[in-house]
């Protein structure tokens, strides 16, 4: 989860924010929520994502590892911040896609079971678009519901896919979308630009 209080937040600030808080807990996003409760904040940029560890598929809370990080993660962080008037939240999670094959009951339970997925596709697939789902419910409770926007992050030279293909492949892959990919740094610089763009509360 990053959080800037204004728009001339940094990227280097930006990619170094919230790396002391273990998210894929619910103790250690509380943890962020309370160290934030002071602050009022102008953007959330929600960017903490994983792809699935097979072969380690549970937190220490017993949440499926997806759902802890892509949905449970970003309801205990937003319950706890403190939003302005014209906050505007972004969220980042292949957001507001039109996944193929995805149902509403496919959807439920997903979350419900708490079942290791067994592929990509529905490990991933079924949590973002919960994800996107509790955020438009949740901002409407809100006094003052903040600007609710949806990015895809693109292809980015990471290692959140180093749990999930094997030792070996990692660096193939990576190997292999690097000349498409783009840096943390110029992917948090696009991301401040559509969150501060001009038509953004239109």
């Amino acid at each position: 989860a990053i959080v800037a209080r204004t728009a001339t937040a940094t990227a280097k600030e930006i990619g170094a924010a919230g790396r002391d808080f273990d998210l894929s807990t619910v103790a250690g996003a509380a943890a962020l929520g309370t160290a934030l409760k002071s602050e009022v904040f102008d953007f959330v940029f929600f960017t903490v994502g994983v792809w699935p560890t097979f072969s380690k598929p549970y937190t220490s809370d017993g949440i499926e590892r997806v759902v802890a990080l892509d949905l449970v993660a970003r309801h205990v962080v937003l319950s706890a911040l403190r939003l302005s008037e014209n906050a505007v939240v972004v969220n980042t999670l292949a957001s507001t896609q039109n996944f193929p094959l995805v149902s509403k009951i496919g959807v439920k339970l997903r979350l419900e079971k708490n079942r290791p997925p067994s592929n990509i596709m529905s490990a991933l697939f079924p949590v973002g678009i919960a994800a996107d789902a509790y955020l438009l419910a949740a901002s409407k409770n809100m006094a003052s519901p903040p600007k609710l926007v949806g990015m895809f992050p693109g292809s980015v030279v990471t290692d959140v896919m180093g749990a999930t293909v094997p030792t070996w492949a990692a660096p193939l892959v990576k190997a292999l979308i690097y000349p498409f990919s783009q840096s943390v740094e110029d992917c948090a610089l696009a991301h401040l630009a559509v969150a501060t763009a001009p038509n953004i509360h239109n």
